[in-house]
């Protein structure tokens, strides 16, 4: 029994042994970095960063009313440029701090600004609220519009994000603000009865906000844009529910109306962005690691014995982290993403089941998809820090279907469609008038006079109608 048992342990540490000195194998030698992927690797300023370029304005937008918000923008972009400058040199750097530059505090006390997650009417809230105290804070914060119009009116928007780790994040609430602010300016004038005035404003604002989108080569600011669309869409969208004349100026309003599933204005722009970041990012973190680990293993010892038992040690404990490896996967999973980012929203699903076997193909075998034996590390690494891009991609779908059911509003409308007939042209409707997932004509509930579109993510439309877009046509 006991010859036994010691076979039996001797077969299992053998085992243990043999897989240890596999694995060790399989990861002893990296690969190289692809061409493709070191030329991703070189970052530079972008051309026009600092030649007319609104996104300055927008970097010094809540400074104190009296500075010039673009050289404010510009102090703080050479700033930056400067530490990621000291932090290729030195790999160490300082977390960011609270932008010095915000106004959004003081002016969400105010409350003069719907409350999209509660109002179910935010043209009546604006309507409602006491003339005098929104007077005085469209007064006060004047400065703001003024500011989003130099924006609207700069030759260049580009957007200027290093691959410096600890990159201040712009803060874009003071530009959505201003945004707001022009809203309720548009609002006020139509109510009046300056029709003209009030449209052309609100156009403006609104082409900006497609202007955004159509340059944005980050994520976060393609989503800032899209939020800005729905904004301006609700806003359209109540208005017409309440003056159904404003149709007769659908040539003017066509715009800001038309589908944004377009090439114009595609996820893949701000999914390179994010590579062109991120990709830098993570081959400075590995090679920090590597740069550790040879640190240690020198400070061991120089001599013979010392440098192989140190070489040994070095690649055991970077057994499963191989750099080259880990970026070039990573760089192919975001060419997978890219090539979500411009599918056709009625064959998302297929691209996305497709993606998915694709990624498990390059990732190549794991137990439960999780324990690789081929740099192990590094491919978890890429599965945790794997970015959101679904909901990216839906919610940038959502608001193409939120502006086509607007647009289809303001079709019906401006075409006196009765409500017998609307099912009808609904079943009729062009493509762009359509559900962009399945092409089907948008729904129509009669008992309440609703367009309705369903989305696949919060359309933060009013309450309680989570992921649901709605537009009402006049009774």
């Amino acid at each position: 029994m006991m010859r036994l048992l010691k076979y039996g342990i001797s077969t299992i540490a053998l085992l243990a042994v043999s897989l240890c000195l596999m694995l060790v194998a399989i990861n002893w030698n990296d690969e190289p970095l692809r061409p493709e992927v070191q030329a991703a690797l070189e970052w530079k300023v972008p051309e026009h960063a600092f030649e007319d370029n609104g996104y300055l304005i927008m970097l010094g937008m809540g400074a104190p009313a009296g500075q010039d918000a673009g050289a404010v923008g510009k102090q703080l972009l050479e700033s930056e440029l400067a530490r990621y400058q000291a932090y290729l040199q030195t790999h160490t750097g300082e977390m960011p701090t609270a932008s010095d530059y915000s106004l959004s505090k003081k002016l969400a006390a105010t409350k003069i600004f719907c409350d999209t997650q509660k109002s179910k009417d935010c043209f009546e809230f604006y309507l409602a609220q006491d003339a005098h105290k929104q007077a005085a804070a469209l007064k006060e914060y004047r400065f703001l519009t003024d500011r989003l119009r130099a924006i609207r009116q700069s030759k260049n928007y580009v957007e200027v994000w290093s691959p410096y780790p600890y990159h201040n994040i712009p803060f874009y609430g003071d530009m959505l603000n201003a945004a707001k602010l022009e809203h309720i300016q548009a609002i006020a004038e139509i109510s009046k009865g300056n029709i003209q005035k009030g449209l052309a404003r609100f156009v403006e604002n609104a082409q900006f906000s497609r202007r955004l989108l159509r340059e944005s080569n980050t994520l976060i600011s393609h989503m800032i844009a899209l939020a800005m669309i729905k904004a301006d869409m609700r806003i359209l969208s109540e208005l017409l529910a309440k003056y159904p004349a404003l149709a007769r100026y659908r040539e003017q309003l066509a715009p800001v109306v038309t589908p944004i599933a377009t090439s114009e204005y595609s996820l893949s722009k701000a999914f390179q962005g994010e590579r062109q970041i991120f990709l830098p990012r993570l081959h400075a973190d590995l090679l920090d690691i590597h740069t550790t680990l040879r640190e240690n293993r020198e400070q061991k010892g120089n001599d013979t014995l010392s440098e192989a038992s140190g070489l040994i040690a070095d690649r055991m404990a970077s057994l499963g982290l191989l750099r080259n490896a880990t970026v070039n996967l990573s760089y192919d999973l975001w060419e997978l993403r890219l090539k979500l980012a411009i599918a056709d929203a009625n064959h998302l699903d297929e691209a996305l089941a497709s993606t998915e076997q694709e990624k498990d193909r390059l990732l190549g075998w794991g137990y439960a998809k999780f324990l690789y034996p081929k740099n192990p590390v590094g491919k978890i690494l890429q599965l945790i820090a794997e970015p959101a891009y679904k909901d990216y991609i839906f919610k940038h779908h959502d608001t193409d279907g939120y502006v086509r059911l607007v647009a289809l509003q303001l079709k019906l409308i401006a075409e006196h469609v009765p409500a017998a007939r609307i099912p009808e042209a609904l079943a009729n409707a062009a493509q762009e008038s359509r559900d962009p997932y399945t092409l089907q004509p948008m729904q129509w509930d009669a008992a309440s006079s609703e367009l309705r579109f369903q989305g696949r993510q919060d359309s933060s439309n009013g309450p309680n109608k989570k992921f649901l877009y709605t537009a009402t046509l006049p009774r």
